[in-house]
């Protein structure tokens, strides 16, 4: 018997808002995650610019709640400038940002509790990251080559569980660690954390749904190279934090 397949087109996505792809993962509880167009991650080079991904979104009169980012799903959009990950989302899939050369800046939400697998792997244009304090675990090569990295904030006073390989190629000896206040001890003594040149102590408060009007960033902080919380500047390397959330080093003579 013959089949024939013309003028069929096969897609990976259940539908389409607002040019954002997802897939229904609970018809019963009324769930999606996001994921890519057509039938192939490599397709997915759609997605440009900054994106907000909404909480809930609508389809056919039905409310469907956004709980992942599935896997794949931005593979490859080096146009992806930018991304706002909502506290609906539970879990960022294996690979899901893989390659996104031009990603900026991410914002996770605070309900994120797993990275897979090389999630944000050759995310190169990434100069800062900041773990919820929702994240337990983080998958092999989450953040592989993403060399550009300064500063690393985790608001975990529990240091993430990571499999092997989460900063290949990173050089986390130049990177300053920013941590809950009490838990540099753990972050020291915990697989991969303890490899950070530098570890030091931030105040942080969980805010929800913040409005934050965009200020010139302005010196917040100063660190010697040992990581520790300086008065003034003194001579030599010195590590500055920035009320933007950057890090940079200044070198006084």
């Amino acid at each position: 018997m013959l089949c024939l397949l013309i003028g069929i087109t096969v897609h990976a996505h259940d539908f389409e808002v607002g040019g954002i792809y997802y897939n229904i993962t609970s018809s019963t509880n009324k769930t999606v995650s996001v994921t890519y167009q057509g039938s192939s991650y490599s397709e997915s080079i759609e997605y440009n610019g900054e994106i907000t991904i909404p909480e809930i979104v609508t389809y056919n009169n039905v409310e469907y709640c956004v709980v992942a980012i599935g896997e794949s799903a931005f593979y490859g959009c080096d146009g992806l400038t930018g991304i706002i990950i909502p506290n609906s989302i539970t879990s960022i899939g294996f690979y899901a940002f893989f390659g996104c050369s031009g990603l900026a800046s991410i914002t996770l939400g605070n309900s994120v509790t797993s990275i897979g697998k090389s999630a944000f792997y050759s995310c190169d244009g990434l100069t800062s990251v900041t773990i919820p304090n929702s994240v337990t675990s983080i998958g092999y090569a989450a953040f592989a080559y993403c060399d550009s990295l300064t500063s690393v904030t985790s608001l975990n006073p529990i240091p993430p569980t990571c499999e092997t390989f989460v900063f290949y190629s990173v050089n986390v000896s130049n990177v300053i660690l920013i941590v809950p206040n009490g838990s540099v001890p753990l972050y020291q003594s915990a697989d991969t954390w303890k490899d950070f040149g530098y570890i030091t102590e931030g105040a942080f408060i969980g805010v929800e749904d913040a409005f934050v009007e965009e200020v010139e960033a302005v010196e917040v902080a100063r660190y010697d190279i040992n990581g520790r919380l300086l008065s003034s500047p003194i001579k030599g390397v010195n590590i500055v934090k920035m009320s933007d959330g950057s890090v940079k080093k200044v070198v006084v003579k």
